[in-house]
């Protein structure tokens, strides 16, 4: 009867040993990808850093800041073509264009803290 008992206990903790491991596995793996995203951030900054001046669009800047265009199809709607871009920066994927309402308040998020840093404090 204590044999039983002992497997079973046995039984239960090679699960939760394996549960556990599981989850470290997981949790391993999610920490090193937003690892290698952070060390690839860092890297686009850095080299960001490096230019203090743009004076024009270069084959060298491209070549340094872009690691591909997609370039897709136009389509057209109401007599008006429309065609997508996606531009992957090296080192950090793809940034998508903001749409009207994001870049209407990032602006008016700017302005605000422009207005706030401009009064003078009581």
């Amino acid at each position: 009867m204590m044999s039983k008992r002992i497997h079973a206990i046995q039984a239960i903790r090679w699960i939760f040993l394996d549960i556990g491991s599981t989850l470290v596995d997981e949790e391993e793996a999610y920490l090193e990808t937003e690892t290698d995203k952070t060390e690839n951030l860092q890297r686009f900054i850095d080299k960001v850093k490096k230019l203090t001046e743009i004076k024009g669009l270069t084959p060298e800047l491209i070549h340094e800041f872009i690691g591909k265009i997609v370039v897709y199809a136009p389509k057209y709607l109401d007599g008006k073509r429309y065609q997508v871009v996606d531009v992957y920066y090296s080192g950090v994927g793809i940034l998508r264009e903001l749409s009207p309402e994001e870049m209407e308040e990032a602006f008016q998020k700017r302005l605000a803290k422009q207005v706030q840093g401009k009064e003078i404090p009581a």
